[in-house]
């Protein structure tokens, strides 16, 4: 597996409804790799809508990476 591969198809998810890209996101957050964690991270921040960020917020307490955590409260605040 390319990560480069991921992160460009993480960030294709832009093109869908939160409600289509949520559940890949989630799983890309977690990923192994920390270029595809930001990526699918800054993709949250762009898409994020009020009523998500709650389950945002949970999904940034769960993660290790640091800096996607960070991206995902900024998008967490940035809802709200």
């Amino acid at each position: 597996d390319d990560y480069r591969v991921r992160v460009n198809a993480v960030r294709s998810l832009r093109a869908f409804a939160w409600e289509a890209a949520a559940p890949h996101l989630q799983g890309a957050v977690r990923d192994a790799n920390a270029h595809v964690a930001v990526a699918a991270a800054e993709v949250v921040r762009a898409m994020i809508r009020k009523d998500d960020a709650t389950t945002v917020w949970q999904w940034a307490n769960e993660l290790t990476n640091q800096r996607a955590q960070a991206i995902l409260f900024e998008a967490v605040l940035k809802a709200e």
